[in-house]
């Protein structure tokens, strides 16, 4: 082939990617995930699910959009973030909890929905007929939280000598999805109450309303005789996380959560399920879905990474020192 030739082909060539790098970004060619939690921002989770979508070669802006939208808390906007969602065109919803994925249910059952950290998939009764075969427009991941409370006791227990008394951070009424969501979650609270009581610990409730209250809530507990707090999770707490790091630093209790989130922002520790491992692969799934899979042909899975975070600067704040025992254990000690 002559040089004319080969300029021409090359020519030819670069017209035809840049052609096609402009359908790819024509509005309505380019699938839109629309991304909708419950709680605010968490950079983490963000981060891995886009690089989870860059692992599988989906390049954002181009060949994907993620369009996100939070409610930080107020359910009451739930409709609103999916209805301005729904009007993007989405290909496939990923949602953050049961609450939040029984809301996009009753505005949609259209769009395929990849929805991350349920606690349970029973809350999804309905939408869901099996774990191995969801056979609706419904799967995902689960979170699988039965217990994390016990272990982060027992961490605590390790921790602060001589504990005796914990405060438990909570919402008087739980963002939970209906009536198994309250079941479950009396059920945990029950099983942490007989772990106490064989450790020789009293747990006592503190029910957290608004941000402004958080302070003087844990503030009175330590008056009372908490030297430590588990923190259970619910959305809205999730959106005070800052307030509640904060507060508990104040009223100097060490305490444990089950997002890393927590201790990132400052808390002491978190033990649960890694949900950057969860995000990074709600990817896969997405991916599959845009490819043609049925989301009812996709099992339920099962987290498959746990992780105990650790904040020693925290631990420092505290004065507290944490045992080399516990420290072994742990995927990452923030220093």
């Amino acid at each position: 082939m002559d040089r004319r030739k080969v300029l021409i082909a090359g020519v030819a060539a670069l017209a035809v990617a840049r052609l096609s790098g402009a359908l790819a970004q024509t509005p309505g060619k380019v699938p839109v995930v629309g991304y909708l939690s419950a709680a605010s921002r968490n950079e983490a989770f963000t981060r891995a699910l886009r690089q989870g979508l860059a692992d599988l070669g989906y390049v954002e802006g181009r060949t994907i959009v993620i369009e996100e939208r939070y409610a930080v808390g107020e359910p009451s906007r739930f409709h609103e973030l999916i209805d301005d969602l729904l009007s993007h065109n989405v290909a496939v919803f990923i949602t953050g909890g049961a609450i939040v994925t029984q809301t996009v249910l009753k505005r949609t059952t259209r769009v395929p929905i990849v929805v991350i950290a349920i606690a349970d998939p029973s809350q999804l009764a309905g939408a869901i007929a099996s774990l191995a075969r969801p056979g609706g427009t419904v799967t995902g991941f689960a979170s699988v939280s039965h217990d994390l409370h016990v272990k982060q006791l027992e961490l605590l227990r390790e921790i602060v000598p001589g504990l005796s008394l914990v405060a438990v951070l909570a919402r008087p009424t739980a963002s939970t999805a209906g009536q198994v969501g309250r079941a479950n979650l009396e059920r945990d609270r029950a099983n942490l109450e007989r772990a106490a009581r064989t450790l020789g610990i009293t747990i006592r409730r503190v029910d957290l309303t608004t941000a402004e209250r958080v302070g003087p809530l844990l503030q009175a507990a330590r008056d009372d005789g908490a030297r430590a707090l588990l923190v259970e999770r619910d959305f809205v707490i999730e959106s005070m996380r800052d307030d509640v790091v904060r507060a508990a630093r104040a009223a100097r209790l060490p305490a444990a959560y089950e997002q890393r989130a927590f201790v990132e922002a400052g808390g002491l520790l978190s033990y649960g399920t890694s949900f950057t491992d969860l995000y990074r692969r709600a990817a896969t799934y997405v991916d599959k879905i845009l490819k043609g899979s049925k989301p009812g042909d996709l099992p339920i899975e099962q987290p498959t990474k746990f992780e105990l975070v650790i904040n020693l600067k925290a631990a420092q704040v505290l004065g507290i020192v944490i045992p080399q025992s516990v420290l072994l254990r742990a995927d990452q000690v923030i220093e």
